[in-house]
């Protein structure tokens, strides 16, 4: 199913958050024909019916839009599905099903109830989509990347079997990110994110050695790369 937004134009209105005359003719606001595509020709209610979530936020949450790192729209209703990679944005006054998503575009970002959200250009290996900020610093950055797998629903096949319903299964990928916007994958072992940051391999084990990192936390991993962009 396709939700399409017929009269989006709330972001519009909100003139007092925008910091340019012609912002408004910019893209941030060429979403009146964005299509939300969601998965399967599923329904709201039925994706809120299944296990898993196609969303890394699943109800829209106040937030803030930047253009160029500037605020152009804050107080804003926002979700990001992960499925479709998409950044939903949504006036509070209307209906559920009156939503549009921002364009994809680098100049772009969003923050989810304080978590941030880049778009980032397919290069090389690393895919065009939307990167979770865990932590930017200096040198460094940590983004997270999350992708979701719709697993339709399964019959059984024999008695000793069970009818398995419709799922969403999410899948995180972490990457160090450079000042020159080069991404390493670190894995989610210490094995691996000791070969990822090579470099101080030494001091990175006694780092964890102390303090023990979950590999899959983003509040460690950030703490991790925080650690590591000092060294």
């Amino acid at each position: 199913m396709v939700y399409r937004l017929l009269t989006f134009l709330f972001v519009l209105a909100l003139s007092a958050n925008v910091y340019s005359q012609n912002l408004e003719t910019d893209v941030l606001y060429r979403i009146l024909d964005k299509a939300i595509d969601t998965q399967e020709g599923l329904t709201e209610a039925q994706i809120n019916s299944m296990s898993g979530s196609p969303y890394a936020n699943d109800t829209f949450l106040t937030g803030t839009v930047y253009y160029d790192g500037k605020v152009a729209a804050e107080n804003v209703l926002l979700r990001y599905n992960a499925s479709s990679d998409q950044i939903e944005i949504k006036n509070p006054k209307v209906s559920i099903d009156r939503f549009g998503a921002l364009l994809k575009n680098p100049s772009i970002s969003a923050s989810i109830f304080n978590e941030k959200y880049v778009f980032v250009p397919a290069q090389g290996d690393i895919s065009e989509r939307y990167y979770k900020v865990l932590y930017s610093g200096p040198d460094y950055k940590l983004y997270k990347k999350t992708t979701v797998e719709y697993i339709p629903s399964q019959v059984a096949r024999t008695s000793y079997e069970k009818n398995e319903p419709a799922k969403f299964e999410q899948a995180h990928t972490y990457y160090l990110v450079s000042s020159n916007m080069t991404f390493t994958e670190l894995g989610n072992s210490k094995s691996k994110i000791l070969s990822a940051l090579s470099d101080k391999k030494m001091e990175i084990k006694s780092y964890f050695k102390k303090y023990k990192p979950d590999t899959r936390n983003d509040s460690d991993l950030a703490n991790l790369i925080l650690y590591y962009d000092t060294l």
